[in-house]
């Protein structure tokens, strides 16, 4: 969010490293928010318990479901090796049977989840997204650093070991590199891509002098846009995917920050504005005039998140009373509105639904990652108190 959140997490400081594996954390998913009349019921039943908790948490946590012990639909799933699950849905009256795989059980798992989200979800379009990953950051070496991890942190990858300050994750189109924003080198920001299987960084913008932070990528051709303080006040520049060409796309007398790329690739929103009045902009990617997108009774506006599926649909960070939390607007009509009723609630990415959004939720001290349902308010708590302060997430649709 508009330097809050950034500085917040530069001036952190802790100690210690994470070992260079796969974390298997689990996760204790917490609900909460408002149901939905619409809700399905469903029953969700499993032939192995970590399937049959992963499942269960999966459906509970979806805006669309109440999981109970008897429903209006029924799902079971069948664990036939560490790569796939077979899966059965019945609902109106139909069945369907199928199997699925993944990388490995967590993967095969969601993959079965959104199978039969496709199928029970048929007369509310309801759309898969259980199998997606994230990018985030926890501090629970000490230090922040980035991990990368399926939706319900349950096989949870550390992908730096910097033992510095790293934040701003957000993925490479084609999800095989993460960009982050690291303090590593020298008492200036510097943006790195780290490769998800190898855990090799790639230099992208460095040796800057000032503040160059928050790179995010094209989803049609890669390039790279970010905030930069090179020239003195911060401003939006873009360059191409190894971050050379760098040119500025917005330059105003306010401060420029939160890059986001529209689904189409030929925008970008961005975050602009006096210091404690922000608001969310627009600009085409050959340059021009930057448009302020208005969001009426929420004066400040930051972070903005373009819907992947419903064109127009931007959702973004709030403050009310010194309370952040995530509102909607839809550019077409006008309208907003705010998901969060309480609570403080930040750093929105979509799902690939575009109904979910996982977000940064702030308690005391203490930050923990949750997903929203846009329409109903419903939470779920993310991860698990063992992967400490989480925060920042950046959500990949699965291929």
């Amino acid at each position: 969010m508009f330097f809050r959140s950034v500085l917040f997490s530069l001036f952190t400081l802790a100690v210690a490293t994470l070992p260079a594996r796969a974390q298997q954390t689990g996760s204790d998913i917490q609900v909460g928010g408002v149901f939905s009349a619409k809700e399905i019921p469903v029953t969700v039943e499993a032939n192995d318990a970590q399937v049959g908790a992963l499942a269960r948490a999966a459906f509970s946590a979806h805006g669309a479901y109440r999981v109970v012990a008897s429903g209006n639909a029924r799902i079971q799933l069948r664990k036939v090796s560490d790569t796939s699950i077979a899966v059965t849905c019945q609902s109106g009256g139909a069945q369907t049977e199928q199997t699925v795989s993944g990388g490995d059980w967590v993967e095969a798992t969601l993959r079965a989840c959104d199978a039969a989200v496709v199928v029970t979800g048929r007369s509310q379009n309801l759309r898969p997204f259980f199998a997606g990953r994230l990018a985030f950051v926890s501090d629970r070496t000490g230090k922040k650093e980035i991990y990368s991890s399926d939706l319900f942190l349950q096989s949870v990858r550390p992908l730096t070991n910097l033992n510095s300050i790293s934040i701003t994750p957000h993925w490479v189109r084609g999800g095989q590199e993460v960009l982050f924003t690291t303090y590593h080198n020298n008492n200036f920001t510097d943006i790195y891509a780290v490769n998800v299987a190898s855990r090799q960084l790639r230099d992208v913008v460095v040796g800057v002098r000032g503040t160059t932070i928050g790179a995010v990528s094209n989803p049609v051709n890669g390039d790279l846009a970010f905030a930069s303080s090179a020239r003195g006040n911060m401003d939006i520049y873009t360059a191409n995917a190894s971050g050379k060409n760098t040119k500025a796309l917005a330059r105003t007398d306010g401060v420029e920050s939160d890059p986001s790329w529209a689904v189409n690739g030929s925008e970008l929103y961005f975050t602009s504005g006096p210091n404690g009045r922000p608001s969310i902009h627009v600009i085409g990617t050959s340059g021009g005039t930057p448009r302020r997108i208005a969001t009426p009774g929420y004066g400040y506006a930051t972070e903005p998140a373009a819907n992947p599926v419903e064109t127009g649909k931007i959702a973004f960070t709030f403050q009310r009373n010194g309370v952040f939390g995530i509102g909607i607007v839809d550019t077409r009509t006008g309208e907003v509105k705010a998901i969060t009723k309480a609570g403080s609630f930040m750093h929105p990415t979509w799902c690939a639904d575009g109904r979910h959004l996982v977000a940064t939720q702030v308690a005391g001290q203490a930050n923990s990652l949750v997903l929203l349902d846009s329409e109903t308010g419903k939470t779920a708590r993310l991860s698990p108190a063992q992967m400490a302060n989480c925060t920042e997430a950046d959500y990949l649709a699965a291929p």
